[in-house]
């Protein structure tokens, strides 16, 4: 690329034939490092499409609510014009755009900020294919001010003498575009080579990967994690899609449909416009009715993941588990097990609830694992290591300033009278509410599961999952398609 053509990308951002800025998504969260700050960037726009989508879920509703096309759209428009029922703008209150999805971790081979990264085009008996090097020597970067899938500035992070943490910015430009827009060859091609995360998704899928339950790698050669997770991407038949920058092996969930060049708006993120239609037919004041819209274009999916729930003060005490009627009684057909063995069967269910159909398939069962106790312990179990499926609830200790912001919100479940002078468990650490033998479990995941910042986390951690499927089948055999090789210069 010639230093010309470098300094415009730089100056102006233009580094395509593409108009103006786009954005690329993370690989693993889908979400852009300018994150959505509006549901329509056009409200009377929005207010039209969104009137069709809610006549066809509900064609019913204009006859009832004595309402013609135009009146609905009106009162769309109002909604959509109107604050949030709280009297924050929706998209500037605590949890929106959160800084972990603005600050990303670049990852590859960055050998020179005017050359692109380490390749060859070489032709194949299929076209062309981009070759790389491989995941030896792989470098993160620290980096934000994204632009076209690239980043114009690195983050330097060092501790002082007090401990507290300094950033400086170093103008550079790093190359993580899915896009090969510098090639004709390969400008429609998918993407390969280096690539980005967000800050938060880094931390998560490095806290959350559990090597341990993965089979030992086939090739003899040291790698590293960033050095795994370069060969895991790069080496699949498929890669980045191009220009987006997701990975077309794993299920976003449809939160890549808000990506229009920009992922500035959130309205392609809508289902079902269930709730909006409720509330109209409910007569709700436009603030409620523009919170019944976001609620339907799944907001939660965008939520900072790192807002743990507070606790209740008048529910505190009632935290017990309240039991569910069985809707049918089975014959005792399944022989008692030792409640330890139970603990260890329940410490290795799949989710919440396959532990409630497991209680509901014996009277025996239902009445020890639905005891408060025995539930209070299985669902430790199930947060107690990367191999249950609850460890997304405690904090990623990376992950800076997460932890004392988890404990200090988690701390409020305990019981205000008690709370010093509860043993707490040898293993934990003694900043940890989690160690007290008597946390309230059942309430605190409750609370998890009605937090829309808690329920993207639990997101995110199933896209960690995802991605562990790739990487077990990357460490069994190995490469889907030979493409590195490329020496570093």
């Amino acid at each position: 690329m010639s230093f010309f053509f470098h300094l415009v990308t730089l100056l102006f951002g233009l580094p395509s034939p593409k108009m103006g800025h786009w954005d690329e998504l993370c690989l693993l969260c889908g979400i852009s490092p300018i994150p959505p700050n509006g549901i329509y960037t056009d409200t009377a726009y929005g207010a039209g499409d969104l009137a069709e989508k809610l006549i066809e879920y509900d064609p019913s509703l204009l006859h009832d609510m004595e309402l013609d096309e135009d009146a609905l759209q009106e009162l769309l428009r109002t909604a959509l014009d109107a604050e949030s029922s709280d009297g924050f703008d929706w998209f500037t209150r605590p949890g929106w755009r959160w800084q972990g999805f603005r600050t990303c971790i670049a990852i590859g081979h960055f050998l020179s900020e005017e050359d692109d990264t380490p390749h060859q085009i070489v032709s194949t008996d299929k076209g062309y294919m981009r070759r790389v090097p491989d995941g030896q020597e792989v470098e993160t970067r620290l980096v934000k001010d994204a632009n076209c899938g690239e980043f114009r500035v690195v983050i330097n992070r060092t501790v002082d003498g007090k401990g507290n943490m300094v950033e400086t910015q170093e103008g550079k430009l790093s190359r993580t575009a899915s896009s090969d827009y510098l090639y004709g060859e390969l400008a429609r091609g998918d993407g390969f080579g280096n690539f980005f995360l967000s800050e938060g998704c880094y931390h998560y899928l490095r806290a959350w990967l559990d090597f341990n339950q993965l089979p030992e790698p086939q090739h003899d050669r040291q790698l590293n994690f960033v050095g795994e997770l370069y060969e895991v991407v790069n080496s699949r038949q498929k890669g980045r899609v191009n220009g987006i920058g997701i990975l077309p092996f794993i299920d976003y969930d449809g939160i890549e449909r808000t990506l229009d060049q920009t992922q500035y708006d959130i309205a392609e993120n809508l289902n079902i416009p269930k709730c909006t239609t409720a509330s109209i037919r409910r007569g709700d004041p436009p603030e409620e009715l523009l919170d019944s819209i976001t609620r339907d274009c799944r907001s939660w999916m965008f939520r900072a993941p790192d807002m743990w729930p507070v606790a209740d003060d008048e529910q505190i005490i009632k935290y017990a588990f309240a039991h569910f009627p069985m809707t049918t009684i089975p014959s005792d057909t399944v022989k008692p097990f030792p409640s330890s063995v139970l603990l260890n069967i329940a410490q290795f269910s799949d989710s919440v609830v396959t532990y409630f159909t497991l209680a509901r398939s014996s009277k025996r069962l239902y009445n020890t694992l639905t005891d408060s106790s025995f539930l209070n312990n299985a669902l430790k179990s199930m947060a107690s290591s990367p191999s249950g499926c609850l460890f997304w609830v405690r904090p990623v200790t990376t992950m800076h300033g997460e932890e004392k912001k988890a404990y200090d919100a988690i701390s409020t479940f305990l019981l205000r009278t008690a709370s010093e002078a509860v043993e707490q468990d040898s293993d934990s650490s003694p900043l940890s509410p989690f160690g007290y033998k008597d946390f309230p479990w059942y309430y605190f995941v409750r609370r998890c599961f009605e937090s829309d910042s808690m329920i993207n986390r639990k997101r995110i951690w199933g896209q960690v999952k995802q991605l562990k499927g790739i990487w077990r089948d990357y460490r069994i055999n190995g490469w889907e398609v030979e493409r590195f090789g490329v020496p570093l210069k």
